[in-house]
């Protein structure tokens, strides 16, 4: 089974979704719970989750050669959109069963881009990315 293309696009729709020309190498999506502890006078601690996630979800690509059909267009796509609010859908790529056909609302705050030497240059990036609410 082949996984499918992250989209991202204005809309929770497919139409017209933009889709990356290549899935990350590392996607940190933060499944376990957003939680703080809290010392009480006696002692004890006491968990609470919190209202809105707001830890970061990022998309890393690893050396990734400059010449890779269709990458620089897709820098170029994911600089326009810094931000900027979109609906994001990982398909398969998002290993949570449950919510894998989901869209969910974001903010695009950074891209960062560094280049490797070494024989042919190669990219490796990092696409920083905050869930907000609708």
């Amino acid at each position: 089974m082949s996984l499918t293309r992250i989209a991202l696009n204005t809309t929770a729709s497919y139409s017209g979704a933009y889709y990356l020309t290549l899935n990350p190498s590392v996607l940190e999506l933060n499944d376990s719970q957003d939680y703080s502890t809290f010392e009480l006078i006696d002692g004890g601690l006491v968990k609470q989750k919190s209202y809105f996630d707001d830890r970061l979800i990022i998309l890393r690509w690893f050396r990734i050669p400059k010449d890779f059909s269709g990458f620089s267009s897709m820098l170029s796509t994911l600089q326009g959109y810094i931000d900027s609010k979109k609906y994001i859908n990982f398909g398969t790529a998002d290993y949570r069963v449950s919510i894998s056909s989901a869209w969910i609302y974001v903010r695009v705050l950074d891209l960062k881009v560094s280049i490797e030497s070494g024989g042919s240059l190669r990219y490796n990036v990092e696409l920083h990315l905050v869930k907000e609410t609708t």
